[in-house]
């Protein structure tokens, strides 16, 4: 005969903790959930006023600049090489864009509420469906002793 043993643990919940923790697809959309919360807080930036370095550097002659008129430096004009560079900060402020703004972090807080009812429903199904394969175990395990049992009896009438 073939052993048959209850599982170890024979606790629903450790299953359940367990399969919460290593189901694929509810581990992606964990990491959906994450993205469209970064989605959002990128789109509620939108309002926010940004700061940029800036830096450039030009080198060239005056003639590449406009810098040369042959009446004020001779006939050939001013002609030596200029090198011209400037570095500067450069701050934006979005007045208004439109709605476009708020249209964007109305449709990402919809988006972040639609993955997090997909999650959870993905929990829930992942729960249901562990903790049924658990009973479904335990009365096969049930059915397996009642039969033995059965025959047992069976075999001292």
């Amino acid at each position: 005969q073939m052993p048959v043993e209850a599982p170890v643990p024979n606790d629903p919940r450790a299953w359940v903790d367990v399969a919460v923790r290593q189901n694929l697809e509810l581990q992606a959309s964990e990491r959906a959930v994450s993205a469209a919360e970064q989605t959002l807080n990128q789109r509620k930036a939108g309002h926010a006023p940004t700061v940029d370095a800036v830096a450039s550097y030009r080198k060239g002659d005056n003639d590449s600049f406009g810098y040369s008129n042959p009446t004020d430096f001779g006939a050939n004009g001013y002609r030596d090489n200029v090198a011209q560079s400037s570095i500067g900060i450069e701050l934006n402020i979005p007045l208004y864009s439109g709605g476009m703004t708020n249209s964007q972090i109305k449709e990402s807080t919809e988006r972040l509420y639609q993955s997090q009812d997909e999650q959870e429903d993905r929990r829930r199904e992942v729960v249901l469906n562990t903790r049924n394969a658990f009973r479904g175990i335990n009365t096969g395990i049930e059915q397996i002793a009642a039969r033995r049992q059965s025959i047992v009896s069976g075999q001292k009438s």
